[in-house]
């Protein structure tokens, strides 16, 4: 179901009150994997927005979903799921080492 232009307006003001509020000088000191996702045509977070987070994260991945807004197709969960499972299981396995 497609967001309602109320929700949209929600999800923006939270995000530009959000973006006034002061930031941590740096998030190079969260050392846990992260992996960082986003639809190339989602209206509430830009990709750029993820690129941005996963430049900032050492130690992250970035996976940008073309042709998908802010919730997954049925054609592309099964993407994101694989994606996902395989993030947790290179993170599994590199603690183990």
């Amino acid at each position: 179901m497609p967001a309602t232009q109320e929700t949209i307006v929600a999800q923006v003001t939270a995000i530009t009150k959000w973006g006034m509020a002061p930031k941590p000088t740096s998030l190079a000191g969260i050392q846990h994997p992260v992996l960082v996702a986003n639809g190339d045509t989602d209206v509430m977070v830009p990709s750029i927005n993820s690129v941005e987070l996963a430049r900032k994260l050492p130690h992250s991945q970035l996976s940008i979903f073309l042709m998908l807004d802010m919730e997954l197709s049925s054609s592309t969960h099964s993407t994101f799921l694989e994606q996902t499972l395989r993030f947790l299981q290179n993170y599994s396995d590199a603690r183990r080492e």
